[in-house]
Formats: structure tokens, C-alpha cells, sequence
């Protein structure tokens, strides 16, 4: 668990994961898939457990999400742009286009790369595999991090993120990258 000192460890109590985490960490996430829900939902919950954000899919052709604040109005919907070349997906935020997700990387490739367009507030960067981590940076400097947790009977990721960044759209486009992943639902030792 060596990699995982800096990002913090998801420690599994019956259904609320807690966190232990270092002094000088940044804030720690768990992102956990709803049990028996229709179409793919998560909820946000803080290293207390007390819930931030709820993710809901839409039953639509194309993959389709809501990120949402529990305690504000505050929200982002998420769009895969179909017939893109690599990858894509839209962020928009009260029907205005915030962000722009696009996997870079070709076939069969590690790391996986993405880059991340936000419009006029510039670009970053993303790399790396959820089974480890992907890192998501501007100007090489560390916004966010997000890696699926091992042995868990339901799809769970931690996720991180820098103090001084917006955590609803990081988590945004944390999550198009979850999406666009090819190794979601794979074991790592296979």
C-alpha cells in the first residue's frame, strides 16, 4: 500500500467506507456505486462518511450523468459525444459547455492519457490507470487524483483533490474518465 500512503486508505466498514489518511493529505473521497439502481448511480461521501455529492446516469443512447451537490443546486451534466474518434464526453453546466474530456491514448496503451479543454480557463492533463492512479493536472501542478479501491463487492474509487480547485468539476471529470476507462470491470492480475 506504499502508493496509496499519499492518497489515502479506504478502509471498508460495513456500508460506509472511512479513511485514514496523513496530516498534510488532501481531502479524500469515496465514490461508491448504488446498489440496485436502474440505470449507473454513485454517491459522494466525505473521509466522515457524511455524504457531498450524488452521481445519477439517464437512460439515453449515449452515456449520460448528473453530478450533483447534496446540500446545493450546484450541478453538472455529462454527455458522451457520439461518433468522436477517441473518446469524449461534454461538460456542461446550465446548458453552457465547461469542460471537454477526450482520451488520447491508443489501443492497447499504458498510461492511459486524456486531455481535458476548458474553454477560455485553459487545459489539463490527465494520466495513468485506476488501478494505481490517474492524476489530473494544469501546468504541472497536481488538481485531483482518482483509483479504483481492490477487493470491493461494489465498484468503489477514492478521489482527491486540491483545496484550491473546483471539487464539483473535477469530480465531473473524474467520473468521464471512469467512463471512458477500458479497464473498468477488469481484474488487474488477469
Amino acid at each position: 500500500m506504499g502508493k496509496r500512503s499519499l492518497l489515502g486508505k479506504c478502509l471498508e466498514t460495513s456500508s460506509t467506507p472511512t479513511f485514514e489518511f496523513e496530516q498534510n493529505s488532501l481531502p479524500v473521497y469515496a465514490i461508491r456505486l448504488k446498489p440496485f439502481y436502474v440505470s449507473r448511480g454513485y454517491s459522494v461521501t466525505d473521509s466522515k462518511g457524511v455524504p457531498v455529492f450524488r452521481i445519477h446516469g439517464k437512460l439515453r443512447f449515449a452515456r449520460t450523468f448528473v453530478v450533483q451537490g447534496i446540500q446545493s443546486s450546484l450541478s453538472y451534466d455529462i454527455r458522451e459525444k457520439l461518433f468522436a474518434i477517441d473518446p469524449t464526453y461534454i461538460v456542461t453546466q446550465q446548458g453552457k459547455q465547461v469542460a471537454k474530456v477526450c482520451r488520447t491514448t491508443t489501443s492497447g496503451q499504458f498510461p492511459e492519457r486524456f486531455t481535458i479543454d476548458l474553454g477560455v480557463s485553459g487545459s489539463l492533463i490527465a494520466s495513468g490507470s485506476l488501478f494505481s492512479a490517474i492524476t489530473i493536472r494544469k501546468n504541472d501542478v497536481l488538481c485531483a487524483k482518482i483509483w479504483r479501491e481492490q477487493e470491493t463487492f461494489r465498484e468503489t474509487f477514492g478521489f482527491e483533490v486540491a483545496n484550491n480547485f473546483d471539487l464539483a468539476l473535477l469530480l465531473s471529470i473524474a467520473m468521464s474518465i471512469v467512463e471512458t476507462d477500458r479497464s473498468r470491470g477488469k481484474n488487474p492480475g488477469a
